[in-house]
C-alpha cells in the first residue's frame, strides 16, 4: 500500500483507510485508490463483498470490491494516531488479538472496495 504522511485512518478497532495500491490486487490495478478495511472476520469480508454483487446484479449502488489476505507490514496503530494519539493502543490490541485468532499464514482478511 502507499501510505504517506498524509495517510488517516477513520476508525480506531480495525485498520480501516483509504489508500492507493502499490501492486495489482484482484480487480484493482497498482496505483488505484482504494477503501481498505483490514482486521474483519473473514466471514463478514465475504458476507459485504456477496451482498455488494447483489446489489450491482439488481442495478443499485454498488462498488467494485475484493477480499484478500494481506501481510500487516505498516504500522497501521501510528497511522492511527495521527487521527487521535488515544487510537494508537485500541487498534494494536484489534490488531494483535485477530493476528492470533483469524491469520492465515500471517495474513489478515481485508475488504478492498473502490472509492
Amino acid at each position: 500500500f502507499d501510505v504517506t504522511p498524509d495517510t488517516r485512518t477513520v476508525g480506531f478497532k480495525n485498520v480501516t483507510t483509504i489508500v492507493g495500491l502499490r501492486n495489482a490486487v484482484g480487480p484493482f490495478r497498482a496505483g488505484d485508490q482504494v477503501f481498505l478495511k483490514i482486521g474483519e472476520h473473514v466471514d463478514d469480508c465475504r458476507f459485504a463483498v456477496a451482498c455488494n454483487a447483489v446489489r450491482h446484479k439488481l442495478g443499485l449502488l454498488a462498488t467494485v470490491q475484493c477480499l484478500a489476505w494481506v501481510k500487516v507490514t505498516v504500522d497501521w496503530p501510528e497511522i492511527a494516531a495521527r487521527t487521535k494519539s488515544k487510537w494508537r493502543s485500541t487498534m494494536a490490541g484489534r490488531l494483535r488479538t485477530a493476528m492470533a485468532k483469524r491469520s492465515r499464514n500471517g495474513a489478515l482478511p481485508a475488504l478492498i472496495s473502490s472509492v
